[in-house]
C-alpha cells in the first residue's frame, strides 16, 4: 500500500511539473503582447516629445537637458519625468527585440534576464492557463519531465541517506 501511495503521489508531482512547464511559453507570449503595448505607448509618448523638442527648435536630448538645467523645480522635475521616460523606451524596446529575437532555448533566460518587472505583475495578474501545441511547449514539457524525475531520484536518494536505520 505505501508503495502505491508513493508511486502515485510521483505521477501526481511528474503530471504537475509538466504541466506548469507547458505554461511557460504561455506566459512568456502574453508577457510579450503587454510589452509591446507597453513598447507601443512609449514610442507615442517618444514621438509627440520629440515633436514639441522640434517646435523649440531643439532635439529632444536638447531639450531634456534644458528643462533638467533650468533652476524652477518644477521644471526640473518635469525634466527628470521626460529623461526617465525616455530611458524606460530604450529599456522597453530593447526587451522587447531580444524576446523576439530568442529561440526557443534561450527564450527563457532572455526573458528572464530582460524581464520589466510591472509588466511581469500585470501579465501575471491577468494570466490565461492553457495548453498550447506548438513545439516549443512540447520541448519545454519534455524539460519539465526530465526535471521531475531529476527532483524525484534527488528526493528519493537523500530519503535513503537520511532515513534513520532500524
Amino acid at each position: 500500500m505505501k508503495n502505491l501511495i508513493c508511486t502515485a503521489l510521483d505521477k501526481i508531482f511528474t503530471v504537475f511539473i509538466v504541466i506548469l512547464f507547458c505554461q511557460l511559453p504561455l506566459f512568456i507570449e502574453q508577457y510579450e503582447m503587454r510589452l509591446s503595448g507597453h513598447v507601443q505607448e512609449s514610442a507615442l509618448l517618444v514621438k509627440e516629445l520629440e515633436r514639441n523638442a522640434g517646435v523649440a527648435n531643439k532635439t529632444l536630448p536638447e531639450y531634456i537637458q534644458k528643462l533638467l538645467k533650468n533652476d524652477d523645480r518644477d521644471v526640473l522635475l518635469a525634466g527628470q519625468l521626460l529623461q526617465n521616460a525616455l530611458a524606460r523606451n530604450k529599456d522597453l524596446t530593447y526587451a522587447l527585440t531580444r524576446l523576439l529575437n530568442a529561440n526557443p532555448f534561450t527564450r527563457p533566460f532572455v526573458f528572464l534576464f530582460h524581464l520589466q518587472g510591472d509588466v511581469v505583475t500585470e501579465t501575471y495578474q491577468n494570466f490565461t492557463f492553457g495548453l498550447s501545441l506548438t513545439l516549443e511547449t512540447v520541448l519545454y514539457a519534455a524539460i519539465g519531465l526530465l526535471m521531475a524525475v531529476a527532483l524525484l531520484q534527488l528526493a528519493r536518494h537523500l530519503w535513503k541517506k537520511l532515513r534513520p536505520s532500524g
